[in-house]
């Protein structure tokens, strides 16, 4: 998998959003990772609680 481009965020949530991990609520107020831009050729913008982007990426090195 590749980033063809994009850029992750660190936004506060102004409103609640729904992680793309877990599935539960990121509220207002919260400080959590968002990806936008394109990756393998599909537009993608997703939020995630940091815990849950933490545990993503140890799922991923632990693949290799």
């Amino acid at each position: 998998m590749s980033t063809d481009f994009g850029d992750m965020l660190y936004p506060t949530a102004r409103k609640p959003h729904q992680c793309e991990w877990c599935g539960d609520t990121i509220v207002a107020g919260e400080k959590h990772p968002q990806f936008v831009g394109k990756w393998d050729g599909e537009f993608q913008d997703w939020r995630m609680h940091a815990e849950c982007y933490e545990a993503a990426n140890r799922d991923d090195l632990s693949d290799g």
